[in-house]
């Protein structure tokens, strides 16, 4: 896909499909950081191994 993308060109493809258009902009790797997996710290858990 090309990254030079005209707002008229959205906003053609949307009508055909009755939808309207919504413009975000998000700084660079937001996405990214969001749907990477993460490993879960259970703290509780630390906690309780430190008091035992």
């Amino acid at each position: 896909m090309e990254k030079d993308i005209r707002f008229s060109t959205y906003r053609k493809c949307v009508a055909g499909l009755g939808k309207k258009v919504l413009v975000i902009h998000l700084p660079l790797g937001t996405i990214e950081s969001m749907i990477e997996p993460k490993t879960h710290v259970n703290v509780f858990m630390k906690l309780l191994s430190k008091i035992n």
